[in-house]
């Protein structure tokens, strides 16, 4: 395909480690993406439908926006967390830190290890405490938002 080997350099020049690359990936892109997919696009189907079915709509077109098919896997599954997260307290400011934790230790994984496969992530032994910190830290942080949030009135049409 012609355009693959344009679209590859560019992604490879956009991960080029520089303070620009920096604050693009881990600053400016969870503020405007959450800005846009939670704050508008989310919002918006919350009030037109479930819950479940708005996180979900707004997860997919969270996740086709990232390109390559593994980060679009994965940022669709973060959309999904970030979407109920966003529904549950209706703050894009929770959003945003969880995106630029996200990006941040994403940022620094590639800075690191490079361009690495789940399977390299695995085998990694301090990479794999990493993630089940990570995911620990997560269940504990869905666990208090769950027990000091108050339902949020539903806003959708049935």
């Amino acid at each position: 395909m012609p355009g693959t080997d344009l679209f590859e350099e560019l992604m490879q020049d956009m991960l080029r480690p520089s303070i620009f690359t920096f604050f693009t990936i881990v600053i400016f892109a969870p503020l405007l993406e959450e800005l846009l997919f939670r704050g508008i696009l989310l919002e918006g189907f919350l009030k037109h439908m479930r819950p479940g079915v708005a996180i979900f709509w707004s997860a997919l077109f969270f996740g086709g926006i990232h390109m390559i098919p593994a980060q679009a896997a994965s940022a669709f599954i973060a959309g999904l967390f970030i979407g109920w997260l966003y529904w549950r307290t209706r703050s894009l400011w929770s959003c945003m830190l969880v995106h630029f934790i996200n990006n941040f230790l994403s940022y620094g994984f590639f800075l690191i290890y490079g361009d690495i496969t789940t399977n390299d992530m695995l085998d990694n032994t301090a990479m794999t405490q990493v993630m089940v910190a990570a995911v620990l830290i997560l269940a504990l942080g869905m666990w208090l938002i769950q027990r000091h949030t108050e339902d949020v009135g539903t806003s959708y049409v049935e």
